[in-house]
C-alpha cells in the first residue's frame, strides 16, 4: 500500500499543489478499518521518529555527502511518512533524492529545510485530524493543511 500511495505523488507535479496529509487515504485506511484511536495514539512516536532520528541522521548524512546513507534514510522517512498519508513530506523528499542523484547536496539541504517545517506542520495537522477520534474530516480540511 505505501508504495502505491506514494506512487500518486508522481503526477503531483508541484508540492505546492498537495495537502499535507491524504485525507482521503486517512478515512480508508484509519477509520474504517477502525484503527483510528491506534493512529492517534501513535502520534507521539511518529514525531520522534522525524524529528528526533530521521532528520539529524538525513543533514548528517548530507553535510558528508553520503549519497548511500541518503538513500537509505530517505527510503525510510518515505515509508514512515506515508503509513500516515503525509504525501507532502514524500514529495519533498523525493525532490532530495533528484538533488543527491545530480550530485546538488547544497539543493538538497535546502529541501531539507523546508521539510523540517513542513513535518512540523504535518504534526501539527496529525493532531487536528485527531484530535476526536472519530471522524477524519472530509472537507474543509484543505486550507489547514496545504497552507
Amino acid at each position: 500500500m505505501i508504495n502505491s500511495h506514494f506512487s500518486r505523488t508522481d503526477s503531483v507535479e508541484r508540492e505546492e499543489e498537495c495537502d499535507l496529509l491524504d485525507v482521503r487515504y486517512l478515512q480508508e485506511t484509519f477509520i474504517e478499518n477502525n484503527m483510528l484511536e491506534i493512529c492517534g495514539e501513535s502520534i507521539p512516536d511518529f514525531a520522534e521518529q522525524q524529528t528526533g532520528i530521521l532528520l539529524p541522521r538525513l543533514r548528517e548524512a548530507l553535510h558528508q555527502e553520503d549519497e548511500n546513507s541518503i538513500q537509505q534514510l530517505v527510503h525510510k522517512f518515505v515509508g514512515l511518512s506515508g503509513l500516515y498519508g503525509a504525501l507532502r513530506i514524500q514529495i519533498l523528499l523525493k525532490n532530495i533524492e533528484l538533488a543527491v542523484t545530480s550530485h546538488d547536496f547544497k539543493q538538497a539541504e535546502t529541501i531539507l529545510n523546508e521539510v523540517e517545517i513542513v513535518v512540523r506542520r504535518t504534526i501539527s495537522a496529525m493532531v487536528l485530524c485527531f484530535a476526536d477520534r472519530e471522524t477524519v474530516p472530509e472537507s474543509g480540511y484543505t486550507s489547514v493543511l496545504s497552507g
